[in-house]
């Protein structure tokens, strides 16, 4: 990766587009450079796609590199955001343990007073 892009990716990309990925590499084909860039989730590479022609039209310019003509981009995961909480949110043990479902209602009636219990717990 060149030095100086990554230094000045967010001049280069924009503040919006430079939170949402960060450049990875510059690869040299026959007639054609691409741009390698990793972004953080599917909406962000979304995001990052759809303004391609505008990253790809400002990186030319900043690298002087007329044959770079290309997006790639990667998801890596949530070491591209920086200073975001990206922690599992997966249930642990000492978590709270869901409570027994209750025995079903005898008859309408008793079905009709409990709902109305659980509106009227919910309001308060």
């Amino acid at each position: 990766m060149d030095p100086s892009l990554a230094e000045r990716w967010a001049e280069v990309a924009g503040v919006d587009l430079a939170r949402l990925c960060r450049p990875l590499a510059l690869k040299r084909q026959k007639n054609a450079v691409t741009l390698e860039v990793a972004v953080s989730s599917g909406a962000a590479a979304m995001r990052v796609q759809y303004a391609q022609n505008q990253l790809l039209a400002r990186a030319r310019t900043a690298l002087r590199e007329p044959r770079l003509t290309r997006l790639s981009i990667r998801q890596a995961g949530a070491q591209v955001a920086e200073g975001r909480n990206w922690a599992s949110r997966r249930v642990t043990a000492e978590a709270e343990a869901p409570s027994p479902a209750p025995r079903p209602a005898r008859n309408p009636a008793e079905a009709l007073e409990r709902l109305r219990a659980a509106i009227a717990s919910h309001r308060r």
